[in-house]
C-alpha cells in the first residue's frame, strides 16, 4: 500500500526546521546576479522566503554530494586544492563592508594540468543541475545560460584576485561533468559591487527599481517577496 500522507508529515516536519533557523544576515555574493534589486533588499532585510517543500530541500543537499563527486573527478585528473573544500569549517570565506556582504567559495585550485587560458591559482565553483538546465550550460556556456552564476564567478574572482575560474557543472541525471575556463573581468565585478551596495544602503523598496511592475511577470510570479513587494 502506497504511504500517500507520508509526503505531509515530511514536509510539515521542514516547515518547522526552516521556521527555527536563524535569518541570514547579509547578502550573499552568490545571488548578486539576480534580475530585481527589490527582491534582493526583502531579503537581506529578512523579510520570509517561502518554505520549499521537502523534495527541493533534498536536491540542495544533493548538490553537496555532487560537489564531493566533481571534486574526486578534478583530483583524478591532477588538480590539487588549497585545503578540504568538503570541510565547511575549511571554506574560504568573503567577508565585506562588517559582515553586510558574505560569499563562500566551492574551492581554490592550487594547481592542474595546463588547460587553455587558466592560471593558477584558480577560482572553482560547481553546480549539481537537472538534465535541462545542465544541456544549457554545456550548449551556450554559463555567460548565457545562468546570469547568476556568471556574475558569481566574476565577483569571487575580483574578491579573491584571483585571473581564471574553472567551472563546473554535474549533471545528476546522467553523471556527466562539465567543465569552462572563465577569464576575470574585475569592470563587471564592480558593477554589481556597486548593485549590491545600493540594495544594502537603501532603506525602503521603493528606492529600488522592480525587474518589472507586474504581478503576473513570470519572474514576480516565481518570487518570495510578490506579495508584500505589490502590496506596498
Amino acid at each position: 500500500m502506497r504511504a500517500t500522507n507520508l509526503e505531509a508529515h515530511i514536509n510539515k516536519a521542514v516547515e518547522i526546521r526552516a521556521a527555527a533557523e536563524p535569518r541570514r544576515k547579509y547578502l550573499g555574493i552568490s545571488g548578486w546576479g539576480k534580475a530585481c534589486q527589490r527582491s534582493m533588499w526583502y531579503s537581506f532585510n529578512g523579510y520570509p522566503e517561502k518554505v520549499r517543500p521537502a523534495r527541493m530541500k533534498t536536491i540542495v543537499d544533493m548538490g553537496h554530494d555532487g560537489e564531493e563527486r566533481a571534486i574526486a573527478i578534478l583530483v583524478l585528473a591532477g588538480f590539487t586544492f588549497r585545503g578540504n573544500p568538503i570541510n565547511a569549517d575549511e571554506q574560504i570565506e568573503i567577508v565585506d563592508l562588517g559582515g553586510d556582504i558574505k560569499g563562500h567559495l566551492d574551492g581554490l585550485i592550487e594547481s592542474g594540468p595546463a588547460l587553455d587560458d587558466i592560471t593558477y591559482p584558480a577560482l572553482w565553483e560547481n553546480k549539481f543541475k537537472g538534465n535541462k538546465y545542465w544541456n544549457a550550460i554545456k550548449k551556450h556556456g554559463v555567460e548565457k545560460a545562468e546570469h547568476v552564476y556568471w556574475i558569481q564567478l566574476h565577483s569571487y574572482m575580483a574578491y579573491c584576485g584571483l585571473k581564471s575560474a574553472l567551472f563546473t557543472a554535474f549533471n545528476r541525471d546522467s553523471g556527466e561533468l562539465y567543465a569552462e575556463v572563465v577569464q576575470a573581468n574585475p569592470a563587471l565585478a564592480s558593477e554589481y559591487q556597486e548593485r549590491a551596495v545600493a540594495v544594502i544602503d537603501a532603506k525602503h523598496p521603493d528606492e529600488l527599481a522592480r525587474v518589472a511592475n507586474d504581478p503576473t511577470n513570470w519572474q514576480c510570479s516565481f518570487c518570495d517577496f510578490k506579495d508584500i513587494c505589490y502590496a506596498g
